[in-house]
């Protein structure tokens, strides 16, 4: 995802808890105070916006609902060792950001960091891809 993002384009990403409309966008970034800039393009001026985190963690729970979607039935053996360390170092990240997931995102996205790591993902990647998702 881009840094920064016009009204338009953020009401077109249907993030929950976002309305999904340009005027509301405006209404909500100034209400909450986010950091915006202005530029200069075709047609003149706009001002574009940064998400805040509390609302950066989509991009994760798309994924997740994708793979799911995509997926069929669950491995019917799971590794407890393996699904712990994922739940750990979501726990981690989601707490040095801030973020929080509703509980249903939570297990999608675990369920998918869990395939990851059970295809041979290790969690070194798995660290950094989820770093770099939230950043």
């Amino acid at each position: 995802m881009r840094d920064l993002l016009s009204a338009s384009e953020i009401a077109d990403l249907r993030i929950p808890g976002l309305p999904t409309s340009k005027p509301a966008i405006i209404a909500r970034a100034d209400r909450e105070q986010w950091y915006s800039e202005t530029v200069t393009g075709r047609g003149g001026e706009r001002r574009v916006y940064r998400l805040p985190e509390q609302y950066q963690v989509e991009p994760l729970v798309a994924a997740a609902r994708q793979l799911s979607a995509t997926q069929g039935a669950a491995p019917a053996v799971v590794d407890v060792a393996k699904l712990q360390m994922v739940e750990s170092v979501l726990e981690h990240i989601l707490q040095v950001r801030g973020l929080k997931l509703r509980p249903d995102q939570r297990g999608q996205v675990v369920a998918f960091l869990y395939d990851y790591i059970a295809r041979g993902g290790s969690r070194e990647t798995m660290t950094q891809a989820l770093d770099a998702l939230v950043a």
